[in-house]
Formats: C-alpha cells, sequence, structure tokens
C-alpha cells in the first residue's frame, strides 16, 4: 500500500469544497490541451490579428471569456462540444455591428451562442489607420466550448479510512465508499488517492493519557446534498 502523507488538516470542508476537485491531473491535462490548440491557431493567424494600433482591440478581454452560464441548456443535453472562430464588424465608434462564423464547431447552438455573446458583451477601441485616425476594422477570436460537470450533483457520499502510527505516518488511506451524484473527476481523484492533496507534514501526535504516543485508525465521511432552491 502506497503512504501518504499526515492527514491532521484533513478537515469536511476542505474535502467538499469544488477547489479540492478542481486540482486534478486530469483538469491540468484538459487546460494544457486548451493552451495548445489556442497556440497553434494563434500560429495561423493573419499578419493583422496581432493587437496593433491598426486592429479594433477589446477595452476587456474578460468580457468576451466564456462563464458558466452560457453553455446552451440543448448543447449541455446533448453534449455538444467544440471551438468555434468567430469575426466582429467593429465600426469607427468602437460598436460591434456584426459578427460571422469562420470556423464552425458544427453545432448551431454553440455557433449561434458565441455570436451572441460577443455581440452583447464586446466593447472595442477602434481601430486607427496609419494617420492615427479612427476607422471601421474588424476583430478576430475563437471561443472553446467545454463541459464542465459540478463536483456533486445531487445526493453524494464520501467515506474514507487511514491509520495514523505513534510517528505521524499516515499509511492504509482507502475509499470505504463512494456513492451517489460525484462527478467522473471526482471519482477518478479518489481512486488515483484516496486522500488527496492532503501531503503536508503532521502537526501533532495523537496520545495516551500519559502523553505517550499512539497509533490511531481515522475515519472521515462526507455526506453532500445539493439541492434545488425553489424561484
Amino acid at each position: 500500500m502506497k503512504k501518504i502523507a499526515p492527514l491532521f488538516a484533513l478537515s469536511l470542508a476542505a474535502l467538499a469544497s469544488p477547489v479540492f476537485a478542481q486540482s486534478t491531473a486530469e483538469e491540468a491535462a484538459e487546460d494544457a490541451i486548451e493552451l495548445a490548440v489556442d497556440a497553434a491557431q494563434s500560429a495561423a493567424r493573419p499578419a493583422d490579428w496581432s493587437a496593433s494600433v491598426q486592429s479594433p482591440r477589446p477595452v476587456d478581454y474578460m468580457a468576451l471569456e466564456l462563464r458558466p452560464a452560457d453553455y446552451p441548456a440543448s448543447s449541455w443535453v446533448a453534449d455538444e462540444e467544440g471551438m468555434v472562430e468567430y469575426e466582429l464588424s467593429v465600426d469607427a465608434d468602437g460598436k460591434v455591428s456584426d459578427c460571422s462564423i469562420t470556423q464552425s464547431s458544427t453545432f448551431a447552438a454553440l455557433d449561434a451562442k458565441t455570436c451572441e455573446i460577443a455581440l452583447s458583451r464586446g466593447v472595442f477601441q477602434p481601430a486607427t489607420n496609419d494617420d492615427g485616425e479612427v476607422i471601421a476594422g474588424v476583430y478576430r477570436d475563437r471561443m472553446i466550448w467545454t463541459k464542465r460537470e459540478p463536483e456533486f450533483a445531487g445526493t453524494a457520499t464520501i467515506h474514507v479510512r487511514y491509520n495514523v502510527a505513534k510517528d505521524g505516518e499516515v499509511t492504509d488511506c482507502d475509499v470505504v465508499e463512494l456513492s451517489g451524484a460525484i462527478s467522473d473527476r471526482m471519482r477518478q481523484t479518489f481512486e488515483r488517492e484516496p486522500c488527496p492533496g492532503m501531503n503536508r507534514p503532521a502537526r501533532a501526535l495523537y496520545r495516551d493519557e500519559n502523553g505517550n504516543p499512539v497509533a490511531k485508525t481515522i475515519e472521515l465521511q462526507v455526506i453532500v446534498k445539493a439541492e434545488t432552491i425553489e424561484e
């Protein structure tokens, strides 16, 4: 059995935290793939793509980033994912007048939502000509649609057990129960490491009434309930 560093800082709140679930190798791999795709696409862009004074530039680039609530419900149910490249016509006042899809995700709902977001949230500094005068221009970008499931979609139970030796060493950490509405990512995390993210030095030892270190078996059980709020 692989030895795991002490778990004294482990709490029920930490175990149920979304931040804890998101720090997985799978998610890191997804992000790396997205970055690689973006880099490859950037290399293929025309010269006028750069953030030069001749091209329209978003006042706030984050406004054009996808948000969790942006995902079309129909696309979510149908497991539709993909990359959409689009082109915006920006007038001399920095206002977006038109959006067109230059590379489709092959899913109409994702393509349409991409333009909807760009048209509604895009605010630009207008393009300028060689004399520094503002002119109409074109802005090009992409949106990558990837489904991200919530860590806990409903009622779930997480139950782990581990041993703490007299010297504080933690061993034999096993999953006793992992049941209910738990995302695949969360399950993979526990399959890979039953006590994920808890590799930290011991802060204290268990002791008997005479102050002598003693070994302990520790069990942690988390029951999560995700209930719909009636509005």
